[in-house]
């Protein structure tokens, strides 16, 4: 069944891969406590020098390296070392999760890229999808946990032994794996053959604005990577400074802290599942933004008026669901619009986007959780 849908092969690495990285930030209250931020920033800087550097070692680094090798050496070293060593290694472990989660990340966005566009869509959805639920998954994990009273290291050495195994398993089942590389840079002479006739006829003017120099193609994508670090900035500030403030006492603020991720997860996967059938016009991206925004001002007064109540899942979930939105969309549109000689690296180029936004976040939620606290 999997061999015969890539659809869930891409929706199973999607797991897979966000899984890594949800743990580790559902956990951090194991981790460091009363520097939660400080987990969430080690948790996504090190991905801005992985997908910033992406339009340099994109070609040189074949698919078959990074995702069947890089991937699952990095998992098992990453649970190692979170498990096992002193608060200095675990911190080690959080950041190559980092560096795992992003390499996987906009590897797998470009590589669903280069499929023909009437399977692209159902990929991109498939990947977004199950990086959604990946956020339940993790959080619900982490939750039992700590309700079970059961041992964060022993999750983790389940996590080392199980996770690389599953990613090898899954990612080996894509028809033609070994073939990806020589298929796609075929895929790109032929399209770029295509769309040179097309650019003499003069079709498709937005896709060739985006084939350009690296400084003419950032600029280029701006209205697509500016909403997702304005997003990914604001709901990363609610969950890495705010969220754990809200409450009459610690372990009330530990619990709407658990509860609060969880339902934001549920809407993220919602939402990100949502692209073969809902779709957003580029225009409606900054709007998602501005919404976010004023969802983190919501909550920080929340805070600051010592309000609480599990009325507050409600908006956490929401806050989700324009994430999710904002994610589908953007990559969508950018595999739609982009030519195909350029998709593979502005889609791994976008990508640095919400890490960015998510990396700002954190630092700001560092400040933000030792103010409201």
């Amino acid at each position: 069944l999997v061999r015969s849908h890539p659809a869930v092969i891409f929706f199973t690495l999607g797991v897979l891969n966000n899984v890594t990285y949800v743990l580790m930030i559902a956990g951090s209250p194991e981790i460091a406590a009363r520097s939660i931020g400080l987990v969430y920033f080690l948790a996504v800087s090190p991905a801005l020098v992985v997908k910033g550097s992406s339009w340099w070692w994109f070609e040189r680094v074949s698919y078959w390296w990074r995702l069947m090798v890089c991937i699952p050496v990095l998992m098992a070293l990453a649970f190692g070392l979170v498990a096992f060593g002193p608060l200095s290694a675990q911190l080690t472990g959080v950041a190559i999760v980092a560096i795992q989660s992003a390499l996987g990340e906009a590897s797998c966005l470009a590589l669903a890229s280069t499929y023909p566009a009437s399977e692209r869509r159902v990929l991109l959805t498939g990947w977004s999808s199950g990086t959604g639920i990946a956020g339940i998954a993790g959080y619900v994990v982490v939750g039992l946990v700590d309700h079970l009273s059961v041992p964060f290291v022993a999750m983790l050495l389940v996590a080392m032994l199980v996770l690389p195994a599953a990613w090898v398993c899954t990612y080996s089942r894509i028809p033609g794996e070994s073939n990806h590389d020589r298929e796609a840079a075929a895929a790109r002479a032929d399209d770029d053959a295509e769309e040179r006739v097309a650019m003499v006829a003069g079709q498709s003017p937005r896709q060739y604005a985006l084939e350009l120099a690296l400084g003419d193609r950032l600029e280029r994508l701006l209205p697509y990577s500016l909403p997702l670090f304005g997003v990914y900035f604001a709901e990363y500030a609610c969950q890495s400074g705010v969220w754990i403030t809200i409450g009459d006492s610690e372990a009330a603020r530990r619990e709407f802290y658990h509860a609060s991720n969880l339902l934001y997860q549920c809407g993220v996967f919602i939402s990100r599942s949502s692209g073969s059938v809902f779709e957003l016009h580029l225009s409606s991206l900054p709007w998602l933004a501005v919404f976010q925004f004023g969802l983190l001002f919501f909550f920080i007064g929340i805070s600051l008026l010592k309000v609480s109540g599990w009325w507050l899942l409600v908006p956490a979930f929401v806050t989700g669901v324009m994430g999710g939105l904002c994610y589908v969309n953007a990559f969508r549109l950018l595999a739609h619009d982009s030519p195909p000689s350029e998709r593979e690296k502005n889609m791994a180029l976008t990508s640095t986007a919400d890490s960015l936004g998510v990396g700002c976040a954190d630092l700001f939620g560092i400040l933000l959780q030792r103010w409201l606290s």
